[in-house]
């Protein structure tokens, strides 16, 4: 039996690094998305909800494309993360004061989508050749053990009906004799019977005497 292979611990990192970009992407991007709004009219709460609508989609999407949930539920995540993504890099670049401030707007939320989409097509290095190897020995050595079994289980069984048909065989043999015995004896019945019965029978007087 194979051991159980170690945990990834580079992909877990990377799953963490990952979030940790998605969290100071939505730091970014919040300020510019209420500032953005608010150029555009909307000043107070109203303003500063409207970044709950963005990142949050944005956060719902990288949820709904874990691995465990079904292919269409992740293709939809995909969207909302796409979709909240670019209204976010439109407002970070919209709102941004300077020029460096734009320039960081894109680059946190294009460095996010491009790590989470890294970290989503990671996938482990296949088994190593010796594990494999072992693998197949394993597996060898369990079918020569199962085959052993059966050829003992077949050799048992033709034992076993080699031995009731010679069984059968002195069976019907000493039918046999004893049917012999039986007709001989009848047969020698037979003759005492008649043997007997001749000299037992009158005998006529002589007319003469």
């Amino acid at each position: 039996m194979t051991s159980k292979p170690p945990a990834n611990t580079k992909y877990r990192v990377t799953k963490v690094i990952t979030r940790a970009y998605m969290v100071g992407a939505v730091a970014v991007s919040f300020t510019h998305i209420v500032h953005a709004f608010g150029m555009l009219g909307l000043h107070g709460w109203q303003a500063w909800t409207t970044p709950a609508f963005i990142d949050g989609l944005a956060v719902l999407g990288v949820l709904g494309r874990g691995e465990e949930f079904a292919p269409s539920t992740r293709r939809i995540g995909l969207r909302f993360q796409m979709g909240a993504g670019l209204v976010s890099l439109a407002a970070n670049v919209y709102a941004g004061e300077s020029v460096g401030a734009r320039v960081l707007g894109v680059i946190a939320v294009v460095g996010f989508i491009a790590a989470e989409a890294y970290a989503d097509r990671m996938r482990p290095a296949p088994a190593p050749v010796e594990v494999a190897i072992e693998s197949t020995h394993t597996r060898r050595s369990e079918a020569a053990k199962r085959g052993a079994v059966k050829a003992k289980a077949t050799r048992a069984a033709n034992a076993a009906v080699k031995a009731q048909a010679e069984a059968d065989r002195l069976a019907r043999v000493e039918a046999k004799r004893i049917a012999r015995r039986v007709k001989a004896a009848e047969i020698s019945t037979q003759t005492m019977d008649a043997a007997f019965a001749t000299s037992v029978a009158p005998v006529s007087p002589s007319p003469y005497l």
